[in-house]
Formats: structure tokens, C-alpha cells, sequence
């Protein structure tokens, strides 16, 4: 038989859609239960960053360092800013900022 949610700490009365709240909560107390494996001492850190939310497995390190160390890295840098460029309009920085205002005060005379 498994347990049921108030016995996991969940409050009783299922009627006050506080499921969600008890359940973040839940959540947070189960990870702090957690053992961490690969803690990263909080000093090791950048001051100019925050820590980050969870801790980067081994076997993530592997796969970025595999990804960045390739020998067509900068190929993929290009292929992603190709692709990025197509999302994002070009900055209009040439245009005058001024130039809707005399628009608009033109149409008024």
C-alpha cells in the first residue's frame, strides 16, 4: 500500500488548491534531504554570478567539454549565430529616435 500525500507532509483538506505549494514544498525539503555528490564549495564561484540551481554531474562536464572541443566549434558558433540572426531584426541603430515624433508633428500641422 503507498503512502498517501498527507502523510508526506501535504496538507488534508484537498478543497483550498493548495496542492501545488505543499508540493514545491515537498520538493524543496526531499532535496535538501538529498545528499549532493558533486557540491561546488560556493567560493569557487565568480562574486559577479549567482550559484547555480543544481550542481553539473560528471557526466555533463564530459559531454560539454566533448561538444566545445570539437574541431568544427567555430563552424557551430556560425551555424548558430546563422540561425540566430534570422530570429532577431537587425539593431536600427542608424535610424534617428526623433524621427516618429517629427512624423507625428508634421500630420498635425
Amino acid at each position: 500500500m503507498g503512502r498517501s500525500p498527507t502523510g508526506l507532509g501535504f496538507d488534508k483538506n484537498p478543497t483550498d488548491h493548495s496542492f501545488p505549494i505543499d508540493l514545491i514544498r515537498f520538493s524543496i525539503r526531499a532535496e535538501k534531504r538529498k545528499k549532493n555528490k558533486y557540491h561546488t564549495p560556493q567560493a569557487s564561484y565568480s562574486p559577479q554570478h549567482a550559484a547555480p540551481l543544481i550542481s553539473i554531474n560528471h557526466r555533463d562536464v564530459t559531454t560539454l567539454d566533448e561538444l566545445f572541443l570539437r574541431d568544427d566549434i567555430a563552424e557551430i558558433a556560425n551555424d548558430i549565430n546563422i540561425v540566430l540572426q534570422k530570429f532577431l531584426p537587425a539593431p536600427c541603430w542608424e535610424d534617428d529616435p526623433f524621427e516618429v515624433v517629427k512624423i507625428l508633428m508634421e500630420t498635425k500641422n
